[in-house]
């Protein structure tokens, strides 16, 4: 009688008569109050209505009379991750598995929890085994490249991804989850192709969007990544888009826009640091100073920052004030351009008060030892320690915020950097060709500056250069190209591979009458020794060479060349070979 009644009850539930099977089930029940299968089901039934409490409570009774079922332990890790109990729901699967090593979907909903939970080693583990049961389960490789993905494992991901989508070709989220992997390995255009497929086959697809935009952005196709984030953020507010897009407009010249997206970011979340960072940004490259230097502090609040910089919350930040009987740490912040640009401040600052003590990249120690203003100079290390005897600390990026610099103010006490008299000597003879103009060019900055692919050019770009007779090219490039001998007509004889630090480029520029360099170090060391420094810069400058000047206050003896089309340096190199012919001649 009990078996018919539980076939029926059964019958009933499936047919979706929830009602009937209900009763089914209690007439069992006060036959057999301990029947496993009528307080299993009735558990699920419970579940369906909403009842947790009670779906849990019956399934568990269930589990005490039977306690070997894997599909029970299975049905109550369902309703614990409902009621957010991730460790019943956890320790459920793990018996449902014990149970019934070979049962996939518990392997697979293992893993879920254990991804939800950040275990993603764990998580990994549970979609192999999933896998292992049921090796064409499309939606557990989905999963695992997402595991994998967390845990920066991007190629494992990429062959996840890609076997998911053999299996199901229409899942977005894999599609989603593939573009995420590529991008994150750098490979951009892969990555457009899967978050677009992802976007047509949900187009509500939010984090796609974004996953988009921020690929479209690194390839510099700013009208596609500026489309991506208007969907985005019509799919509801978000301070992260609002932020992208800042960047966007930031790069394509709209400094308008990209400030009012800022703005929007900080409304949404008003201690957002890096919508404070592109609004500072957008702010000095239009010459706004005073709104700029109020807003450049949030730079060092940036989770990279703060990751390698204790002091934000050891020591106070020096804001100008006189210290004296204090010791005042500078901390290099930014790259090395940035430092020798901001090392003018330093006597600035020794005037103020006590000890000043300065922490630069290593390349840079024999460079700024004899610099006036500094009492200790020290190395920066990439793993930075506490000095407990600190009293004030500022990054060297926060000196122009200290003076409340602005465009009329900027101390230019040129020069302020001069190279070791033993350098020179050794340079003398080496650039010393008799009747010609010695100029040094360098066509690419640091490869792995966040705007290189802006910023930086090719020696071909420079080939018109050589059709100007009666000079002596030398090649100060660094790293990438520097043997290059010539291109085309233009013949170099290739310095970088001897450089050794800074001091070293400081003393060859002693032996040369020009330099011609992209927006990178070099042309802020001749800058700051008062060496003519001719630099060609991109459609959107970097902060410090504002807008629509040639000159610049930071650097007399410098002259700007400016792209008018983003990545265009055709225009430019012609109108420095121009120049160059009139100096010439």
């Amino acid at each position: 009688m009990i078996a018919t009644q539980l076939r029926a009850a059964v019958a009933a539930h499936r047919a979706g008569e929830l009602d009937r099977a209900r009763a089914l089930y209690a007439e069992v029940l006060r036959v057999d109050p301990r029947q496993p299968d009528a307080l299993h089901m009735l558990g699920l039934l419970a579940q369906q209505s909403g009842d947790l409490a009670q779906a849990r409570e019956l399934i568990e009774t269930a589990l005490a009379v039977q306690p070997d079922v894997a599909r029970t332990h299975y049905n109550l890790a369902v309703v614990c991750a409902l009621q957010d109990d991730r460790a019943g729901a956890i320790a459920s699967y793990q018996a449902a598995v014990a149970f019934a090593p070979d049962f996939a979907a518990a392997h697979s909903n293992l893993g879920n929890i254990y991804l939800r939970s950040g275990r993603c080693e764990d998580a990994i583990r549970a979609y192999q085994a999933a896998i292992h049961a049921q090796p064409d389960f499309a939606e557990v490789y989905s999963n695992l490249g997402t595991a994998l993905i967390n845990l920066e494992r991007f190629d494992e991901a990429i062959t996840a991804l890609e076997a998911a989508l053999r299996l199901a070709p229409e899942i977005p989220e894999a599609h989603a989850n593939l573009g995420q992997a590529y991008r994150r390995s750098g490979r951009f255009r892969e990555a457009i192709a899967a978050t677009r497929r992802a976007v047509e086959l949900r187009p509500g697809y939010r984090d796609a969007y974004v996953n988009l935009a921020i690929a479209a952005y690194a390839i510099g196709a700013f009208d596609l990544s500026l489309e991506a984030n208007i969907h985005a953020l019509e799919l509801g507010p978000s301070l992260e888009v609002h932020t992208h897009l800042s960047s966007v407009y930031h790069v394509t010249g709209r400094y308008a826009q990209a400030i009012a997206h800022c703005e929007a970011a900080i409304a949404l979340r008003p201690d957002y640091a890096e919508a404070h960072v592109n609004r500072a940004v957008s702010m000095l490259v239009q010459g706004d100073f005073a709104g700029g230097w109020d807003e450049y502090p949030w730079m060092w609040r940036l989770p990279a920052t703060r990751a390698s910089y204790p002091y934000l919350d050891r020591a106070a930040l020096w804001n100008g004030e006189t210290f004296v009987g204090r010791r005042l740490l500078i901390t290099r912040d930014q790259g090395f351009g940035d430092a020798i640009q901001l090392a003018r401040y330093l006597p600035l600052v020794k005037a103020r008060g006590g000890s000043v003590v300065l922490e630069v990249a290593p390349a840079l120690v024999p460079l700024l030892g004899g610099l006036p203003g500094i009492d200790e100079l020290r190395v920066h290390r990439d793993v930075a320690t506490v000095d407990e005897a600190i009293d004030l600390h500022v990054p060297l990026s926060g000196l122009p915020r200290a003076f409340q610099t602005d465009a009329t103010s900027i101390p230019a006490a040129i020069p302020y950097l001069r190279a070791p008299d033993e350098r020179v000597e050794r340079w003398r003879a080496r650039c010393n060709p008799p009747g010609r103009l010695r100029v040094g060019i360098v066509w690419g900055g640091n490869p792995d500056h966040e705007n290189d692919r802006n910023r930086s050019a090719c020696l071909e770009d420079f080939a018109p250069l050589g059709n100007i007779g009666g000079i002596a090219w030398y090649g100060l490039q660094k790293g990438r190209d520097e043997e290059r001998r010539s291109c085309g007509s233009l013949v170099l004889d290739p310095l970088g591979a001897e450089i050794e630090d800074f001091a070293d480029t400081a003393a060859v520029l002693t032996q040369l009458d020009l330099v011609i360099a992209v927006d990178t170090s070099i042309v802020h060391l001749a800058g700051a020794m008062g060496k003519p420094v001719w630099t060609l810069l991109p459609f959107v400058p970097d902060w410090r060479w504002m807008l629509g000047r040639s000159d610049s206050p930071w650097y007399p003896t410098m002259r700007l060349f400016r792209q008018a089309r983003a990545g265009d340096w055709g225009p430019v190199v012609a109108e420095v070979a121009r120049e160059l012919a009139a100096l010439r001649a």
